[in-house]
């Protein structure tokens, strides 16, 4: 453990994101309390109802950006980190946009899809631990478990040694700063296939999110690094 690591605080702070960010509840909130509220917000117009302008603001954008950059081949396979509402979107684009196969990716100490899919019905968990705290809910909500039996095509469990992993290889080889819940869907991979140029046909890895806070990414480089 270093022991005279520097401290760094908070920055500007952002609705639903974690220590790092402010740590400020409601990024999915159906109702919360916005400061300022008469100058941040962005008018819509009159006519059309909330709920057509409601995913704009920044789930729909995020997930569409994600599989834009991800530069989908025709007929690939799209990995989808977490299952809620930016990975259902991405998902759903990724059909959209013509992937064969669309498998999503949990946290093995969270295995909430893959329980409720397995019931049939969504399951309450009794406790989630995982490194990869963005994917910690113990359960999945009712209509994100209805897209996901209609839209993933298989859902699987990495542990916390190959998201630490995927952590690792994707800082030290793609020079990417990526939290464990992000680099989810590459520790899947990684895990199923080893060596990412083992893989002979195109796979797409949506990653989503460099929400680690330094210490964390620091101890995570210094503890041994698994496949390559």
């Amino acid at each position: 453990m270093h022991q005279h690591r520097p401290v760094y605080k908070t920055g500007a702070s952002l609705f639903g994101y974690t220590k790092l960010y402010g740590q400020v509840p409601g990024g999915q909130a159906e109702l919360l309390r916005v400061p300022f509220g008469n100058t941040l917000p962005i008018k819509v117009p009159e006519g059309p109802p909330d709920e057509r302008f409601l995913f704009l603001s920044d789930i729909l954008p995020t997930a569409w950006q994600a599989v834009a950059f991800a530069d989908l081949p025709p007929d690939g396979t799209l990995a989808v980190l977490g299952l809620g509402p930016v990975g259902q979107f991405a998902a759903r684009i990724g059909r959209h946009l013509g992937a064969a196969r669309v498998i999503g990716v949990e946290p093995a100490g969270a295995a909430k899809m893959s329980r409720s899919i397995a019931a049939g019905m969504p399951v309450t968990l009794e406790r989630t631990a995982s490194i990869a705290d963005g994917l910690l809910p113990v359960r999945p909500g009712d209509l994100t478990f209805m897209h996901v039996r209609e839209l993933v095509d298989e859902v699987v469990t990495v542990d916390d040694e190959s998201l630490a992993d995927a952590v690792r290889y994707l800082a030290a080889d793609a020079h990417l700063v990526v939290e464990p819940s992000g680099a989810a869907s590459v520790a899947a991979i990684r895990a199923r296939y080893g060596a990412l140029n083992a893989i002979e046909r195109p796979v797409v890895a949506v990653l989503s999110g460099g929400n680690i806070a330094p210490e964390q990414l620091a101890d995570l480089l210094t503890q041994k690094t698994g496949n390559q």
